[in-house]
């Protein structure tokens, strides 16, 4: 074989392989849009459900992903309620209706106060979730650039070139 084709031959398998070692395309981007966070792979959006399903490959990231779904449902839910309770109340005094007034003309202020804590409840289980589902992507992502890492080393030695590949692969417990 030809000294030529040979280098050649080395040099492409090189970049090619040095290239695929530097590809990111696994790790998920947490992009910053107003008070809320998008996550993107592959340039495509996730969900929350979906975040559970792509970090299955690391353990913890996944326990964070499903804790941080089951907050934004919760949140989802107690913003649901609150809703439903400010609004009745509010609804009725608009409407001037007598159920929710009491005999002083006044709006129920205890439902009014629940709907309120209601909300404010589900704005916590939302930062909640907005902060493990971060988390969760930072540890895949750290997970990810660890798990498959390449070596090259490239010299020379009396009788030609030395070229020196190692392959680390890194298991999480």
């Amino acid at each position: 074989m030809n000294p030529k084709h040979f280098l050649t031959t080395i040099f492409i398998f090189i970049f090619t392989f040095s290239s695929h070692a530097q590809n990111n395309a696994d790790e998920i981007l947490v992009v910053a849009k107003g008070n809320n966070y998008r996550y993107i792979k592959n340039d495509k959006e996730l969900i929350f459900r979906q975040l559970v399903s792509e970090t299955k490959d690391s353990k913890e990231a996944q326990q964070l992903a499903i804790k941080a779904y089951n907050k934004r449902a919760a949140g989802i839910g107690t913003a649901f309620v609150g809703g439903c309770l400010v609004g009745y109340v509010l609804g009725d005094a608009i409407a001037k209706s007598k159920r929710n007034i009491d005999i002083e003309g006044k709006i129920s202020i205890p439902l009014l106060v629940g709907g309120v804590g209601f909300l404010i409840g589900s704005y916590c289980f939302e930062t909640s979730a907005k902060k493990n589902a971060k988390e969760c992507v930072d540890i895949y992502n750290n997970y990810v650039k660890n798990k498959k890492s390449a070596n090259i080393e490239l010299g020379v030695s009396p009788s030609g070139i030395n070229i020196k590949l190692n392959f680390y692969t890194i298991q999480q417990p």
